[in-house]
């Protein structure tokens, strides 16, 4: 008898576990719903310019109460937890945390909504640039448009690299252009140079020949 009440209370911890276990998992409905909102969400960037400081702001948008953020990033071991209770005027924003490094955000969207709630929704990823310190330098003043040149650059690539490739691309195409410059300029000086020898000559010949002239009338008269 015993044997048999042990069984029946074994089948009714089974048959409750499971409802529970199920009750628990994420309905095919609120998943769905939170898919859509979730590929909503938006992540981009902005530079701020102001008197004290320059430097680049994350901002997120279109999150609601359904869903939670965790972000993390690949440049320190920094966790940020975001919801909507977070928001000004509907946006998350934090600030960038390297200005010459790029940085990967890894945000990861949670349910916070009904059977879904800390269910894994969706993860997006965003790179950000960062300050260019070639920028400003005499090279890239001749070639404001390479990639490299941009005030904002988004690369793993190391200075050393990128300056050679930025000094490579202007012997590439800006140092030929500025030789032949030269080159021509160096002939129009000798065309000029010789325009003025032969017009000096010329006067110089014009000058003694009308001394020539006023010498033979003054010889003639006497």
């Amino acid at each position: 008898m015993k044997h048999y009440l042990k069984l029946i209370l074994l089948v009714i911890l089974v048959v409750f576990g499971i409802n529970k276990v199920r009750a628990a998992e994420c309905s095919y409905k609120d998943q769905a719903l939170l898919n859509k909102e979730a590929s909503n969400v938006k992540i981009t960037y902005q530079l701020i310019e102001d008197e004290e400081e320059e430097y680049l702001q994350i901002l997120i948008t279109n999150l609601n109460e359904h869903l939670t953020l965790e972000i993390s990033n690949d440049y320190n071991d920094e966790i940020m937890n975001f919801s909507i209770s977070d928001a000004k005027e509907g946006v998350i924003s934090f600030k960038n945390i390297a200005l010459y490094k790029m940085v990967t955000y890894k945000i990861n969207i949670y349910g916070a909504y009904n059977s879904c709630s800390r269910n894994l929704i969706m993860t997006k990823n965003i790179s950000i640039p960062y300050f260019n310190i070639f920028y400003d330098g005499s090279v890239c003043k001749n070639i404001p448009d390479y990639t490299y040149c941009q005030k904002l650059v988004k690369t793993n690539m190391s200075a050393e690299d990128m300056a050679k490739k930025i000094n490579d691309y202007y012997q590439k195409q800006v140092a030929p252009k500025e030789e032949k410059k030269e080159v021509k300029t160096s002939w129009v000086k000798i065309v000029l140079l010789i325009v003025l020898g032969i017009f000096g000559l010329v006067l110089v010949a014009l000058i003694v020949l009308i001394g020539i002239k006023r010498r033979n009338k003054n010889v003639k008269k006497k």
